[in-house]
């Protein structure tokens, strides 16, 4: 039972931080594309909401964009 949930703990990871790639990439584009006004807040629970998921995945993208 306790492999069950380390696997489950594990697969539950690695869809969060492929979540975070994708929305990272994302912003990334948004950015580089001249969609977001210099100075316009990012807002963590607007983009969770946006994306459709947590706010952690949402918070490791931007970790990675400062």
């Amino acid at each position: 039972m306790e492999a069950k949930r380390a696997q489950n703990d594990w697969i539950g990871w690695q869809m969060t931080i492929r979540a975070a790639d994708c929305i990272f990439e994302s912003l990334i584009e948004t950015i580089m594309g001249g969609q977001l006004a210099p100075g316009e807040p990012l807002i963590e629970q607007a983009l969770a909401e946006k994306f459709g998921v947590s706010r952690t995945p949402v918070r490791e993208a931007l970790h990675r964009l400062a």
